[in-house]
């Protein structure tokens, strides 16, 4: 059952837009503020899910140029103009941090407010945000963006929106011949040509959107803590497989979420979602509103970063996250295979404090320590043998140590086999 809440509807005038803001219910407990967006969709599209959150304040709104927020100029909107917004409508309603959740284009301007306005968003969940540009089919996947706007631009609204469908419904790579013309009966659409243009998906918004790159490197080091969802019936599609992308490129899970791209969405948008379902994993997500503390680095003192590298790259299998070399610091950082917590190594103050090889008895953990054992024997790497300190899960280790005599014990935990700590939804 949807929920009928308090609701108060504001108008704030900002760079030549009159962008139309609802803010449901009022604070409540310890709660930050959410904001719920799309892009192009406007408040409407999220009404059903909104009934579903009751303990919170939530601000929906219409992206400028539709629905409920008119704007003065024309043409393209990029996705830092639609960040410039979101910043304004935070700042207006005086909301301090605010968790996000942005779903599709909305995500990808979400993105854009992130890293060009830090500070203002403590959690953002991202579902589904279409960054073609990070797909290995990502020429084929402009190029068939560029279709659907020649289809809308000659043959009007129908033409265009079944080439849209037809795109964000495809499954898998698309080939070099694209995805072919839609009929726009095959989905209900009208054939013919009204002469109505600038659609604010089709013209205004497609473009702009599925051209953004993310900048990674602003993101990670950022202060938000970013969750990239996807859908747990869009596997293989555009957005789907774009949220993957990114989630991988920032060493983050992809969490499903219930339904498709569009999960969120019910009746009241017209469509067939899950949103108390939705409501539900969301709120999961988001947790209860108290800080969060997470162990993410450690640093490790060594001698020489290249032999350092290689021996954990090579030999213990860590994953090389990035080496960064300037003027002030070679510095690299590494994380071993499904881990949520790095290693850094290199030659900053904080690194040079500690003499190379002081570092004792960090502990890795695996669901099967012979396997590890094995594994790590047959890249090279001296081991001590595997004991059995305690019957019980936990109470098997092994040891190593790194070129220059920092130690590492594995220890044997079956039970992560089944739950790891870090989850891919």
């Amino acid at each position: 059952m949807t929920i009928e809440r308090a609701l108060r509807t504001e108008t704030l005038d900002h760079e030549g837009a009159a962008l139309t803001v609802d803010v449901h219910g009022g604070p409540a407990g310890p709660h930050r503020p959410l904001m719920v967006i799309g892009s192009p969709m406007g408040a409407d599209g999220f009404t059903d899910l909104v009934g579903h959150i009751t303990d919170r304040m939530v601000i929906t709104y219409d992206p400028r140029g539709t629905g409920r927020s008119p704007r003065e100029e024309t043409g393209e909107i990029t996705p830092s103009r639609h960040a410039a917004d979101l910043a304004a409508i935070i700042r207006a309603l005086d909301l301090g941090q605010v968790d996000m959740f942005a779903s599709s284009g909305g995500a990808v301007n979400a993105l854009a407010l992130v890293v060009e306005h830090p500070g203002l968003v403590h959690t953002l969940v991202a579902h589904e945000p279409p960054v073609l540009s990070l797909l290995p089919d990502a020429k084929a996947a402009h190029a068939a963006v560029e279709e659907i706007g020649r289809a809308y631009q000659e043959r009007g609204f129908g033409a265009g929106m079944a080439q849209f469908i037809a795109f964000v419904s495809h499954k898998g790579e698309i080939g070099r011949g694209g995805i072919g013309t839609a009929d726009p009966a095959d989905f209900g659409l009208p054939a013919s040509d009204d002469g109505t243009r600038g659609d604010p998906l089709l013209e205004v918004n497609l473009r702009p959107n599925t051209r953004y790159v993310p900048d990674d490197v602003a993101l990670l080091g950022g202060s938000t803590r970013l969750v990239i969802a996807v859908g747990a019936e869009s596997d293989h599609e555009p957005a789907h497989r774009s949220a993957e992308a990114l989630a991988e490129i920032l060493h983050l899970p992809a969490i499903r979420f219930p339904g498709d791209h569009g999960g969120f969405a019910g009746p009241s948008a017209g469509m067939a979602g899950k949103p108390e379902e939705f409501a539900g994993r969301l709120l999961e997500v988001l947790g209860d509103g108290s800080l969060r503390w997470s162990l993410e680095v450690v640093i490790v003192p060594v001698t020489n970063l290249d032999v350092s590298i290689a021996f954990y790259r090579d030999q213990a299998g860590f994953t090389l996250d990035h080496r960064t070399t300037d003027d002030h610091m070679d510095v690299a950082q590494l994380t071993p295979r499904g881990s949520g917590c790095s290693i850094v190594m290199g030659t900053l103050p904080s690194h040079n404090e500690m003499a190379p090889g002081s570092l004792k008895g960090l502990h890795l953990v695996v669901p099967d320590a012979r396997a590890a054992h094995a594994e790590l024997r047959s890249r090279g790497v001296e081991v001590s043998d595997v004991q059995a300190f305690d019957d019980r899960d936990g109470g098997t280790f092994f040891g190593f140590a790194d070129p220059d005599g920092n130690t590492w014990a594995v220890q044997q935990i079956q039970a992560r086999r089944e739950a790891p700590l870090l989850s891919p939804g």
